[in-house]
């Protein structure tokens, strides 16, 4: 399980350059869409971007194959990357929270302020969509990959942009308890882990 995540973490070290300019895309989509609120699709396209990374390249490089001659069980592949992904939720939300709380304290601009719920319902929110697409890129044959990228990124900034612009989502950001979203979002996630297992085990890996 420790070799199979620190596998995970040294694929991403290989596309540090693809990430950073991931980074300076949000400093610029935030500098656009002026405030905190843009945190909300920037993370999550982080997330994403780092959750599908190693599926691709485990995909192209015929790794997942490999892994029925290695003494390495499927249940602990699949919960490796649902432990990752978790990592890179968690990750990626704290780092935003302590850069906008530092430029708010420097600042005291409101366009800077996010405050512990919010991030929670972010972290929430993510928590159920790598639910539903962590199992999707597992199973999915990477030559659709393309496809689906477009699809899921497309239709993830649609829906975001769409909500946002009519305060819909604001609004069940601050009508929704945090713990009560993070506890739905956590037993989906519980779910989602469990029966990917359980297919993964049945199924022949291509």
């Amino acid at each position: 399980m420790v070799s199979l995540l620190k596998m995970e973490f040294l694929v991403q070290k290989k596309f540090i350059k693809a990430l950073i300019l991931i980074l300076i895309c949000t400093i610029y989509i935030f500098l656009v869409s002026g405030g905190s609120q843009s945190i909300y699709l920037i993370s999550t396209m982080i997330v994403f971007v780092l959750v599908l990374t190693t599926i691709e390249v485990e995909k192209r490089s015929k790794f997942n194959l490999c892994i029925n001659s290695m003494p390495i069980k499927k249940s602990e592949y699949i919960t490796a990357k649902y432990i990752s992904a978790l990592i890179y939720i968690i990750s990626t939300n704290m780092m935003f929270f302590i850069i906008f709380k530092g430029l708010y304290i420097i600042s005291k601009n409101n366009m800077f302020y996010l405050d512990v719920d919010s991030i929670m319902l972010v972290i929430s929110a993510q928590i159920l969509y790598i639910s539903i697409i962590e199992p999707i890129f597992i199973f999915l044959n990477h030559k659709y990959y393309k496809f689906a990228n477009m699809f899921v990124i497309g239709g993830t900034t649609f829906i975001i942009g769409i909500l946002s612009e009519e305060n819909i989502l604001m609004d069940l950001l601050s009508n929704t308890k945090s713990i009560t979203f993070l506890c739905i979002s956590s037993i989906i996630f519980i779910l989602s882990w469990i029966g990917t297992n359980l297919i993964y085990e049945k199924r022949d890996v291509k």
